[in-house]
């Protein structure tokens, strides 16, 4: 599976952003930087399918007319050239997909990534995991019970929104992640016996 070279540019300049940020508050950041929320091969088999029928239905209804011996290697032929087109395109299949697929599975990969990286066993369940999914240009924000209880929602809606809105691109996800900081700083300032519960350096899946 290929890599995606904005993700490892996005990560490399994320540490610093944790560092910054925690330096104000006992919340702790985690985030995750991932190429991809899903492979999505099930598009590859579907336009190979639909390619496949396609070219089925016009070579036995053309005008034109075509040896019935070949009609069956030209059938997968067309449908082997569009799968290979889809598989070896990720964007093309994000597209393909649709706008709720993606969506979808990036929103599943967060729940995943909120467990896997015990984000909910901080000291005082401050934790909040930053999810960006790079590939489907999406990012979503889960607040553990202490954040929740801690910043009013009227501040933290409109703050966690501008991180997801802002998606990949580096320097508006800085500006909104900054932001967050702030909010963050102003109901859960950093304490004089404040620990790093988890590393400032992004978990990068690529």
């Amino acid at each position: 599976m290929a890599r995606i070279p904005e993700a490892t540019q996005l990560a490399d300049r994320v540490e610093a952003l944790v560092k910054e940020v925690e330096s104000g508050t006992s919340a702790e950041l985690i985030v995750v930087v991932a190429g991809r929320s899903s492979t999505y091969r099930w598009v590859t088999a579907w336009v190979a399918v639909g390619f496949g029928l396609a070219a089925a239905a016009f070579f036995c209804w053309s005008p034109w007319v075509f040896d019935d011996r070949w009609i069956p290697i030209d059938v997968l032929v067309v449908a082997a050239a569009a799968a290979v087109l889809v598989a070896t395109n990720e964007r093309l299949r994000v597209w393909l997909a649709g706008g709720t697929e993606p969506a979808a599975a990036v929103r599943l990969a967060a729940d995943a990534a909120f467990w896997q990286e015990a984000v909910h066993a901080t000291r005082g369940r401050t934790g909040v995991l930053v999810y960006v999914s790079v590939l489907e240009r999406r990012v979503i924000l889960h607040a553990d019970s202490g954040i929740v209880a801690a910043v009013p929602g009227a501040e933290w809606v409109p703050a966690v929104a501008a991180v997801e809105g802002a998606g990949v691109a580096p320097e508006p996800f800085a500006v909104a992640f900054r932001a967050l900081g702030r909010v963050l700083s102003a109901h859960l300032p950093r304490e004089h016996d404040d620990v790093n519960e988890s590393p400032d350096e992004p978990r990068v899946r690529v």
